[in-house]
């Protein structure tokens, strides 16, 4: 398991990032419960990138679809129950969504400027992307790839590059030349 430090959630933070998100995705046609999930991942794990800390300190979980939060679930039924958001069935693509819908407005002083700025940046990050897309752009983050099956993805992970950093030719060729020089050393010390 990767490294990782414990972080606190924020539920009201969670409930408003989720109205939030789901408002100003509105007239997006790809928009349903997986672009939600990348959404608040990626509003979470750039926060954390950028401000040393998340939004909402909801925890995410390697699924097969892309990370996810455990916290969705039961978080969504309770915004359901009391009348304040929806998931209504759609068809995108040929493949069966639900569409989520917020009910009242997302209570927007709940973030700082620069959290709201990350929010709106992954929103419209994500506004031309499928849900096909969307997964398969989470598959290739570092993080996901390092985690196994359903384990946590810690918020360090946000701070690993994407690609694995190049070495430069020089750094090639000392290493060539080094593992060289073990390979030799290592087949004397058996003759």
């Amino acid at each position: 398991m990767l490294g990782k430090k414990e972080m606190t959630f924020d539920k009201a933070k969670f409930i408003e990032l989720i109205l939030y998100v789901a408002e100003r995705s509105v007239i997006d046609p790809n928009f349903g419960v997986t672009k939600m999930a990348k959404a608040l991942w990626l509003s979470d794990f750039r926060a954390y990138s950028q401000l040393g800390r998340p939004i909402t300190g909801a925890t995410y979980i390697k699924r097969d679809f892309g990370p996810d939060t455990s916290q969705f679930v039961p978080v969504f039924e309770e915004l359901e129950e009391n009348g304040i958001a929806v998931k209504t069935p759609q068809v995108v693509a040929n493949y069966d969504s639900k569409r989520i819908t917020a009910l009242r407005k997302a209570d927007v002083t709940m973030f700082d400027p620069q959290e709201r700025a990350i929010i709106d940046n992954v929103i419209m990050y994500l506004a031309t992307m499928s849900a096909v897309s969307v997964s398969n752009l989470s598959h290739e983050t570092r993080g996901y790839q390092l985690a196994e099956q359903n384990e946590e993805i810690p918020y360090g992970a946000a701070l690993l590059p994407n690609e694995p950093e190049s070495l430069s030719d020089s750094e090639i060729a000392y290493g060539r030349e080094l593992g060289f020089q073990i390979f030799t050393d290592s087949v004397e010390v058996v003759q």
